[in-house]
């Protein structure tokens, strides 16, 4: 990704910018099926080989407009048989995109992630063994308050006078 390994960040101004990315995938059989880029979940390019290829690679541009993560992958039609059949695939890890003024968020997302922080916070109350009603008091108060600006930040993402979905 513009000479970018995975794992490694991008600093791109406030209006984003274009990414030049290759992907190339190799294997040892003729296994290789596709190679994808995948931008925040979405798969932005393909590569499709013709038949089961040991090689290969794709080459895109990218318009990025706020905070991403990018990741390529490859896809087999092959199986693997253990206690079940596993699709062979192979996955890369991703490399991060900040756009000045524009960060990653989802809204959705974040809603899941507040399931999860408000869950926690009961169990913490009713559930938990902690070692004293004022550390288990402190434990409550720091995960509902996390839960909060996370509520705020979705809010906040939806425009002014946008309530909760």
């Amino acid at each position: 990704m513009d000479g970018h390994e995975p794992g490694d960040v991008i600093a791109l101004p406030g209006s984003g910018g274009r990414l030049q990315a290759t992907v190339r995938a190799r294997a040892a059989q003729p296994v290789i099926a596709c190679v994808e880029l995948v931008v925040n979940g979405r798969v932005v390019a393909r590569e499709d080989a013709t038949a089961g290829a040991t090689e290969l690679r794709l080459d895109a541009t990218l318009e990025i407009t706020a905070g991403s993560w990018i990741v390529a992958r490859a896809r087999s039609r092959h199986e693997l048989h253990s206690a079940f059949a596993s699709s062979m695939a192979a996955h890369s890890s991703p490399v991060y995109v900040e756009v000045a003024d524009r960060p990653q968020f989802a809204p959705a997302d974040a809603e899941a992630i507040t399931a999860v922080i408000d869950g926690t916070a009961r169990w913490l109350e009713t559930l938990a063994a902690v070692a004293s009603p004022a550390l288990r008091a402190t434990m409550v108060r720091r995960v509902t308050a996390s839960g909060e600006v996370l509520r705020a930040r979705i809010s906040a993402s939806r425009g002014p006078g946008a309530g909760p979905r």
